[in-house]
């Protein structure tokens, strides 16, 4: 492929999520159509996938598990040889970031928080002008938001109805039980085990979301390590205490 743009490596996924790691609970349906979304692996000589079956858009809650599909599905076409590109737009506003201005060649782009994009017209021009370059090369995009296309706030009314171009698929909290279940995995693959009660206190007494969640799991990891104490609900109060922002 040649004029292939040189894309900084924090364009690229985020984390190595792989679709193994979403727990689904009652998101069935947006996990399949995030798992099957890409159509590279089939037959390269078939007719190019319709544009609404080439636009998925996931909306959620914070903690819903949107990054990490949009990070699995990024994974999936890099494994496939595809270039792919991951744009994490509050991170990329909030550092002052420049939109890049050259998709050509991307097969695969990744808009994820949508939401930021509310009151930044440059980025509002930006991403109405990836849609349209990335319809004309039959690439496929992936977009995610708290809110769905037709509920964001932004002002450019063409934006509005090119990001509902594809499927909009809405992402729901998980359960308690597959919240245990998320921070389970996620503890193991830190190579911790984390006893149940300690779980249970901290869905009891934590905040709600997923986010927060993990982060006060990850800051428990990490005090019990640095004292060389083990994973217990009296650690968790002392954790739970530095992290009531």
């Amino acid at each position: 492929m040649t004029d292939t743009p040189q894309i900084p490596l924090s364009f690229k996924a985020r984390r190595n999520d792989g679709f193994e790691d979403f727990v689904i609970g009652n998101n069935q349906l947006a996990y399949a159509s995030a798992k099957n979304f890409l159509q590279f692996h089939e037959n390269p000589k078939a007719t190019i996938s319709p544009l609404s079956r080439r636009f998925l858009y996931l909306k959620g809650d914070s903690g819903s598990g949107k990054t990490l599909l949009l990070n699995a599905v990024s994974n999936q076409a890099r494994s496939l040889g595809k270039l792919a590109i991951y744009l994490p737009l509050r991170h990329l506003i909030d550092q002052g970031g420049v939109p890049p201005t050259d998709l050509r060649g991307v097969e695969l782009l990744c808009l994820d928080d949508l939401d930021a994009l509310v009151g930044k017209p440059q980025w509002e021009e930006a991403v109405f002008h990836y849609l349209n370059q990335m319809r004309t090369q039959a690439a496929y995009v992936i977009l995610a938001g708290r809110q769905g296309p037709g509920n964001l706030n932004i002002e450019l009314p063409d934006l509005r109805s090119r990001l509902a171009w594809g499927e909009v698929h809405g992402l729901k909290i998980l359960a308690e039980d597959d919240k245990k279940l998320v921070l389970q995995q996620h503890a193991r693959s830190q190579g911790a085990e984390v006893p149940d009660e300690v779980l249970n206190y901290l869905l009891k007494y934590g905040k709600r979301d997923m986010k927060s969640l993990l982060r006060v799991l990850n800051s428990l990891q990490q005090q019990a390590f640095a004292a060389k104490r083990s994973l217990t609900v009296p650690l968790l109060r002392e954790v739970l205490k530095n992290n009531t922002g």
